[in-house]
């Protein structure tokens, strides 16, 4: 058999420096992403239940405003409009975030800062309300973190 080595005879195991190194999976985008649609969508699910309140929706003339400004900013805030509301922009904002990362990550690796950023906001999030979806942003955070290359 040619492809095998004489007895007592050490097979040359090196790696061509040559080579590019194994390319990893970059998925943290696409989580954010998936993030902000879940997030969206949840926001929509649960808020249809409630924008129909006629107590939760003032009225100018015949157009009816789904949130009232001076009910989100002043002190009679009503809470379930205030997380409504809150629920549906987070979401709608993370969206442009994830599709830059995505985007980013097409070419190279994400900056380390952004890993970091992800992490803090998971992490404060998620200690500050532990039962909230904030403990998610540590999946993409983990990502960024631990698959960056050893150059």
């Amino acid at each position: 058999m040619a492809h095998t080595q004489p007895y007592g005879t050490v097979p040359d195991m090196s790696i061509p420096l040559d080579e590019p190194p194994r390319a990893r999976k970059r998925w943290a985008g696409t989580a954010v992403l998936a993030i902000a649609a879940v997030h969206t969508l949840l926001g929509v699910l649960l808020g249809a239940r409630v924008l129909p309140d006629p107590q939760l929706q003032a009225r100018v003339g015949d157009r009816v405003i789904l949130f009232d400004l001076q009910l989100l900013m002043g002190s009679s805030a009503d809470f379930v409009t205030l997380t409504l509301f809150w629920f549906l922009f987070f979401g709608f904002a993370l969206a442009p975030f994830g599709a830059l990362m995505r985007h980013v990550e097409r070419e190279r690796e994400l900056p380390r800062f952004v890993g970091l950023h992800l992490a803090a906001l998971g992490l404060g999030g998620g200690l500050l309300l532990p039962a909230s979806g904030f403990w998610f942003a540590l999946l993409p955070a983990f990502n960024v973190l631990t698959g960056r290359s050893q150059s």
